[in-house]
């Protein structure tokens, strides 16, 4: 495929062409994991409990808009969670009952819209299931020195079982004052990410009820037409489960590998593992060796080592060889702008880190 970009300002330029270099790996985002069961299982488990929060809500935008029933509007109306939201819903059931499903004004809709996210994506409860999936996807990483399940199923009982508290993870993994700090990490990276996909949800929603009252007017109808407010609503929530499935799948990898080598010692080493049909970056790195260093070692080299939070050094860097300068010209980026061998290398990346058994001076595993 070919794009014309000429036209397109040195900025957007770059960002789209650091957008579509990350974006090679997607093609497979919602395959699972090709090389490691407990990763893929952990994935599910980081997928599933947003995409049925996300299809609970697509579900009643359909019942409300009269794309089918309103009884489930109703009920959600009788059931939100918190008090002040449940006088507003309260309020909000009375003004429909009777009324055509589609038919409620332009606030009201919008109001339902916070009706929705209270049931089935309450902030407290949101922010608490991100946090504990964020702490098991530290410790699966611990997991995958212990055990290698044989099989989807065993692989879903390990993940399942994961402590999901730092302090019950402490007591059975024996957790160091620096897990306790990275876990911390994550647990606040899950936070801001539930805070994000929330607001893109309400955002999105209240774009597409804005809509539809702008087609009313033109009109000269008094209920929303329900085919393109279905095509909308397919379109935002096909959106919506992607951005989390690919938050759910990078932040997966990302703990995991972490977690993998904090269970390392200084001097070992890992090889990179590339999965089949990984993105041409990644398969440059594929077998290359790393000897693992502390965090804080004074003199990192981040081309032949590797350590907890190695990733981090990527902030700012790019995966995209070339950028387009403010004359309009392509150059090829230096080496202080490109990314360093790091896993994850990128959003959905599934490399993994493989640690090496050397006897003799001869690799024996890995």
């Amino acid at each position: 495929m070919l794009l014309d970009c000429s036209h397109i300002a040195a900025g957007p330029m770059n960002q789209t062409m650091e957008f579509l270099c990350k974006s090679v790996e997607e093609a497979g985002l919602w395959h699972p994991h090709p090389t490691d069961r407990l990763l893929s299982a952990m994935e599910a488990v980081s997928t599933t409990w947003m995409s049925q929060a996300l299809q609970g809500i697509q579900a009643l935008a359909l019942h409300a808009f009269g794309v089918a029933g309103a009884d489930s509007l109703r009920e959600v109306l009788a059931k939100a969670k918190t008090e002040d939201v449940a006088v507003k819903c309260r309020a909000l059931e009375k003004k429909m009952a009777g009324l055509e499903p589609g038919s409620l004004s332009l606030d009201d809709y919008l109001s339902v819209i916070d009706c929705w996210l209270f049931r089935y994506l309450p902030p407290a409860l949101a922010v608490q299931k991100a946090k504990r999936t964020a702490i098991q996807q530290y410790l699966v990483g611990l997991a995958r020195h212990d055990t290698s399940p044989t099989t989807t199923e065993a692989a879903m009982t390990v993940v399942e079982t994961l402590p999901a508290t730092v302090g019950m993870g402490t007591d059975h993994y024996r957790l160091s004052a620096f897990d306790h700090a990275r876990i911390h990490v994550a647990e606040a990276t899950a936070a801001r990410h539930i805070g994000n996909l929330t607001q893109a949800t309400r955002s999105a929603m209240h774009d597409i009820v804005i809509r539809a009252e702008q087609r009313r007017l033109t009109s000269g109808t008094t209920t929303y037409d329900p085919v393109p407010l279905q095509q909308h609503l397919s379109d935002a929530f096909g959106e919506l489960n992607r951005d989390w499935r690919r938050i759910a799948v990078t932040e997966t990898s990302l703990n995991a590998t972490d977690g993998y080598l904090s269970r390392l010692k200084p001097g070992e080493q890992v090889k990179w593992l590339a999965h089949p049909g990984a993105c041409r970056y990644c398969e440059s790195q594929n077998g290359k060796r790393f000897t693992v260093v502390a965090p804080d070692h004074p003199r990192k080299d981040p081309f032949t080592q590797v350590w907890v939070g190695k990733s981090v050094e990527n902030i700012g860097r790019s995966i995209s060889p070339r950028k387009r300068l403010e004359d309009g010209s392509l150059a090829n980026r230096t080496a202080a702008e490109m990314l360093v061998p790091a896993i994850t290398a990128h959003p959905s990346c599934r490399c993994l880190y493989v640690a090496l058994v050397v006897t003799g001076g001869k690799v024996v595993h890995g």
